[in-house]
C-alpha cells in the first residue's frame, strides 16, 4: 500500500473523531429496473445467472477507481492507498454446514476493478460455497476462530488485542494488505426479507469495528422491492434496490459519499454500457 500524504482538515478529522466511532451511514433506494432487466438479458441470451451480489461488487470496483479516496485504509493514524479494490463480505452460515461451528463467516474478493462480472460472479459462487462448507479462506478469521475455539475468552481477548496492534503499525502496511486485501465491505442484511413478506426495509445505523483491521466504508443492501419513483412527474413503481452506505468521516466528507452513491446509480442504471453485453467487459489497464 502506498502512504498517502492527507490535507489540513483530513489530519484534523484524524484527530476529532474518536477513533472507535468515526462511521456515518446514509440510506436510500436506487433504482434497480434496468439493473434487473440487464440480468435478465444475460440469463436469456448467455445462459449466466448472476447475482445482485455479483453485480453490486462489479459496480463498486468501478465506482472506487473513480473515487480512491473511499478505498483507503488507516494504519496508526496514517492513511494508506492499497493497490486495488478488494471487497470483504460476510456470509451467511445458518442452515448451512458450518453454521453450527460459526454462524457467520467473511470472504475476501480481491481486486474486483480488474475483473469481469462474469469472472466476479464465478469467484463469488465459488467462494460462498466453500465459507458454507465451512472452510474459511481468509487468513485472520480462520486463525482467529481456531484460537477461540480451543482457549479460554481471556486469552482470546488478549490476543485479539495484540493482533490489532500488529496489524494497526504504519510500518507492516504490506502486511495488513497482504492479509486482508479489502479496504470496503458488501454485506446484505436485509436478505432475510422476501417480497410479499408486509417488511419493507427503510434505514439503518451501523457502527463498524475498527479492529483487527480497519475498513473504509460498507455497503449493507436488502432484497430489491417495489418502491414508487417519480418518472417525469408521474407516479410509477419500478423494482429498487435499498442501500445503506457506511463510511469513515476521517477519510471523506458527505459531499464525497454523496458523489460516490450517485455514481453507484449511475452505474446500476446503465450496466450494458460499463459491463458488457455479455458481462465480459474489463476496465482497461490505464484505468486501474
Amino acid at each position: 500500500m502506498r502512504l498517502v500524504r492527507t490535507n489540513a482538515i483530513r489530519r484534523v478529522l484524524m484527530s476529532w473523531f474518536s477513533g472507535g466511532t468515526p462511521y456515518v451511514s446514509a440510506s436510500g433506494v436506487l433504482d434497480f429496473s434496468a439493473s434487473q432487466a440487464y440480468l435478465r438479458r444475460l440469463e436469456a441470451d448467455h445462459g449466466v445467472k448472476v447475482s445482485v451480489q455479483a453485480l453490486l461488487a462489479a459496480a463498486l470496483g468501478r465506482v472506487h477507481v473513480e473515487f480512491p479516496q473511499a478505498n483507503r485504509r488507516i494504519l496508526g493514524g496514517r492513511v494508506f492507498q492499497p493497490p486495488s479494490v478488494g471487497l470483504a463480505m460476510p456470509v451467511n452460515l445458518l442452515g448451512h454446514a458450518g453454521g453450527g461451528r460459526m454462524e457467520l463467516s467473511m470472504m475476501v474478493m480481491e481486486a474486483v476493478d480488474r475483473k469481469s462480472l462474469r469472472q466476479i460472479n464465478d469467484e463469488l459462487r465459488g467462494a460462498v460455497k466453500d465459507e458454507r462448507r465451512g472452510q474459511p479462506k481468509n487468513p485472520v478469521l480462520r486463525h482467529v476462530t481456531s484460537l477461540a475455539e480451543r482457549l479460554p475468552q481471556p486469552i482470546v481477548h488478549h490476543g485479539f488485542q495484540a493482533l490489532s496492534l500488529v496489524l494497526d503499525n504504519p510500518s507492516l502496511a504490506a502486511l495488513s494488505w497482504r492479509l486482508a486485501p479489502a479496504a470496503v465491505g458488501l454485506t446484505n442484511p436485509g436478505a432475510a426479507i422476501t417480497p410479499g413478506s408486509g417488511v419493507l426495509f427503510r434505514a439503518a445505523a451501523v457502527q463498524l469495528p475498527v479492529r483487527p483491521i480497519h475498513v473504509a466504508s460498507m455497503f449493507g443492501v436488502s432484497t430489491v422491492q417495489d418502491e414508487v419513483f417519480a418518472i417525469d412527474g408521474q407516479p410509477e413503481v419500478r423494482p429498487a434496490l435499498p442501500l445503506v452506505y457506511i463510511f469513515d468521516h476521517r477519510l471523506i466528507d458527505g459531499v464525497l459519499a454523496g458523489r460516490v452513491l450517485v455514481r453507484l446509480g449511475e452505474l446500476l442504471q446503465r450496466p450494458e454500457e460499463h459491463f458488457g453485453a455479455d458481462g465480459l467487459t474489463v476496465l482497461p489497464a490505464s484505468q486501474d
